[in-house]
């Protein structure tokens, strides 16, 4: 196959030797778009494995496969949220088929992946694929909304989400990027699927104060005087808030220090530049400790929400009043 022109190598050499990981694989999307190295195809999801490459050469996660596939499920699939790369894979790469196939193997019938099929190598969007092979192929999964006999049931899917069951049939649309290319700079898969990766983590993700303040609007826009987890919780979590976990003790000290005080803390922490600090569920457990009688002190619960302090100390020093008031 021939080489690169030297100034379009050199300009390719130029992004990958240079700058930022995030930033620098845009420029070099850009160009290979450009000079016709890269091209958009919707691709079937049969048609594609997983690049050897991606996530450091361990490829797949058959649980966050499975997990994804039922997450998808909760929010809805809508296609332009996808961002697919892949690379075409040449018959005589025999690395990247046998990869594929040690994959399918270990998975033990949890993954679909038809490697005798296999044109394109995957290195973004990879997981997501391998979820379409599963709805494709029918396997075993553990959501009962989506199964029947323990299996993936079209029929069933297609009842909850069309668009998600369509696009395990015709695929998404793909960035494609040339063999040629990796033929000269075998480094390129494993840079996009790294920096696909990062720039997945720098997306703004819903802050533990941010997740307080909708669990106190859906706890008001509620109006009622005695309401339970479970009866806001579908509301709350159908985001899939990254603080999940928390979302339960949140709603704890809601119930027990919330409205006025609540919204002045959100309204301080916003000021003060402290809204994406994260206490976690050890210091609201402290923070939702019971006291006899009717005043609960919800003034020194939000100290520790609103001091720039060290929170081991905040709570020490809020159990201390929160004893110290409740003593006769």
């Amino acid at each position: 196959m021939a080489c690169l022109k030297p100034h379009i190598a050199n300009e390719i050499k130029a992004v990958l030797d240079h700058g930022p990981i995030v930033q620098g694989r845009e420029r070099f999307l850009d160009l290979l778009l450009k000079e016709n190295l890269a091209y958009r195809q919707r691709i079937r999801p049969h048609l594609l494995g997983v690049h050897p490459g991606n996530r450091h050469s361990v490829g797949l996660h058959v649980n966050e496969v499975h997990s994804l596939l039922s997450e998808i499920c909760d929010v809805g699939f809508a296609e332009a949220e996808v961002r697919a790369i892949c690379v075409e894979v040449s018959s005589s790469d025999t690395a990247t088929f046998d990869f594929n196939r040690k994959l399918q193997h270990q998975s033990q019938g949890k993954l679909n992946l038809s490697p005798d099929a296999m044109r394109y190598a995957t290195i973004a969007a990879s997981h997501l694929n391998a979820a379409l092979q599963c709805i494709q192929g029918c396997v075993y999964h553990d959501d009962e909304r989506l199964t029947v006999d323990g299996k993936i049931s079209h029929e069933k899917l297609g009842s909850l989400d069309s668009q998600y069951l369509q696009a395990s049939v015709n695929g998404v649309e793909w960035l494609v990027i040339s063999r040629s290319l990796l033929d000269e700079f075998p480094q390129v898969a494993s840079m996009v699927s790294a920096s696909m990766n990062v720039g997945s983590h720098l997306a703004r993700q819903e802050s533990e104060l941010e997740l307080l303040s909708k669990i106190s609007d859906v706890m008001i826009a509620k109006d009622k005087e005695v309401l339970t987890w479970a009866e806001i919780s579908t509301e709350i979590l159908k985001s899939k808030p990254t603080l999940a976990s928390s979302a339960p003790i949140l709603f704890k000290f809601a119930c027990k220090a919330g409205g006025r005080w609540l919204k002045a803390t959100l309204h301080w922490c916003r000021v003060h530049g402290c809204s994406k600090r994260t206490l976690g569920v050890d210091t609201y457990e402290a923070l939702c400790m019971e006291v006899k009688g009717a005043n609960q002190f919800s003034f020194f619960r939000h100290c520790s929400l609103t001091r720039k302090i060290d929170i081991q100390v905040a709570v020490l020093l809020v159990c201390f009043k929160l004893v110290n008031f409740s003593m006769p």
